[in-house]
């Protein structure tokens, strides 16, 4: 079976790559789909955006989640982004943690290609400064504080470098620790008006 499995992704692979949708470097390859560094996002004309927040490698709890709320959410067309730290994930030999902000795409088993923005502690670091983060460090420990514990600034980053249309006016932001088990769509349709 996991024979199969696989082929089903290198068959889906190269399928999107002869039809011009991958391209350049394909990267982090997990399972459940893979990462590329080429392309744009699916056009969306909603005002709204459902943002995964997640941190390190892609497991398969973690991309059944993201799945979930991909196939719930688009069938009203609101596009679903992942923001992942990513200050302790190496690429291809590369540190992730090297203070840039990423914006990548994540292609799903499925075919459905997500936007992915790397952000990590060096990159909160690099944009407002040390004295912003003073009494934190990236892991903890002693008498600081684990930035861990502080989200606000991740976030930020995502607003002011992977939006995925710049129109958004309504963003929605889950942990991936937190699994919703209702219907996604109809909770945000509750509060639509707000």
């Amino acid at each position: 079976k996991q024979h199969g499995q696989q082929g089903t992704l290198s068959g889906l692979q190269h399928s999107l790559r002869g039809n011009g949708f991958l391209g350049g470097s394909l990267e982090d390859s997990f399972d459940g789909g893979w990462i590329s560094d080429f392309g744009q996002a699916p056009s969306s004309s909603s005002d709204l955006a459902f943002v995964v927040k997640t941190y390190s490698v892609f497991t398969p709890w973690k991309i059944h989640q993201i799945q979930r709320y991909v196939d719930q959410l688009g069938v009203a067309g609101i596009p679903v982004v992942v923001l992942r730290d990513a200050s302790m994930l190496q690429r291809n030999g590369e540190d992730l943690g090297d203070g840039k902000v990423r914006k990548n795409w994540m292609i799903l088993k499925s075919g459905v290609k997500l936007q992915l923005c790397d952000v990590s502690w060096r990159a909160a670091l690099k944009q407002w400064g040390p004295p912003t983060f003073e009494g934190f460090s990236s892991e903890g420990g002693g008498t600081t504080l684990s930035g861990q514990g502080v989200h606000n600034q991740y976030e930020a980053l995502w607003w002011r470098y992977c939006r995925p249309t710049g129109r958004e006016k309504h963003v929605w932001f889950v942990e991936d620790d937190a699994f919703f088990n209702g219907d996604v769509l109809s909770f945000l349709d509750a509060y639509s008006g707000e």
